[in-house]
């Protein structure tokens, strides 16, 4: 016997539903996955990744060795099985970019899909005494910087997040163009520890320069830095990833 209408109608809204529920458990998952922008595994013990450099004002990048010689202090360390970027500093400072406009061998950082960074550092040793508000002890030991688009003078805007030696976690600092917030510090005594931290870019973005969201950003760098204060540091980076927003609970309040 052949099924009735009704019969046909109702199996075909449970298969259209079955699809829909299963394209929005993908869609979600989509959202959740990360994209990994370094993890430093695949870099032989000793070198810097190929696609980062030092960055040139018309957005091009030189390598590491070009442009420092045998003073390259930034290098890929193993340690447990595991690799991870070292940053050594002995009175200057050091900085490494990768493009994140899509450009000069980067990455294509879509802010709307992908609002937040995450990374992991540890610090050996900070520059002694350092600290970001005062002039001629402006060090920091290790940062990760985010640089978005110029202004009409051909500055960029970037934020510059900070391991501190000795500013507390939640310090913000302005300078023409830059913005540094502080994320970790020595004074909490987590050295040779390794912290995770994780930021809403776009939100601090609008918090820090009192604007709408940024546009795409032009880079990602790290740092170190020890040259006013004359001292030494040492930091090791671990793997940097971009991040969606928290999924927001259904049927929650909007």
């Amino acid at each position: 016997m052949l099924p009735s209408p009704v019969v046909r109608f109702t199996a075909r809204v449970a298969l259209l539903t079955g699809i829909m529920l299963y394209a929005a458990v993908v869609s979600v998952q989509a959202q959740q996955e990360r994209v990994i922008v370094e993890d430093f595994q695949d870099v032989p013990v000793g070198e810097v990744p190929e696609n980062w450099g030092y960055a040139e004002r018309d957005g091009s990048l030189t390598s590491m060795e070009e442009k420092m010689g045998d003073d390259v202090r930034f290098y890929v360390v193993e340690e447990g099985g595991k690799k991870m970027l070292r940053g050594e500093s002995y009175g200057r400072s050091l900085r490494m970019s990768l493009p994140a406009n899509g450009e000069h061998g980067g990455i294509r950082w879509d802010l709307e899909d992908y609002p937040r960074l995450r990374w992991s550092w540890r610090a050996h040793e900070l520059p002694e005494g350092a600290r970001e508000d005062r002039s001629g002890r402006n060090d920091t030991g290790a940062a990760l910087y985010v640089t978005f688009e110029t202004n009409w003078l051909g500055l960029p805007r970037s934020i510059k997040y900070t391991y501190s030696s000795t500013l507390p976690v939640g310090t913000v600092v302005e300078f023409t163009g830059l913005r540094v917030i502080v994320v970790s510090s020595g004074a909490d005594d987590h050295g040779d520890r390794w912290l995770t931290i994780e930021r809403d870019v776009v939100q601090d973005y609008k918090n820090v320069f009192g604007r709408t969201a940024p546009e795409v950003p032009i880079g990602i760098s790290v740092w170190t830095d020890s040259t006013e204060t004359d001292t030494s540091s040492e930091v090791d980076f671990g793997t940097i990833e971009l991040r969606p927003a928290p999924q927001r609970p259904s049927g929650g309040a909007r």
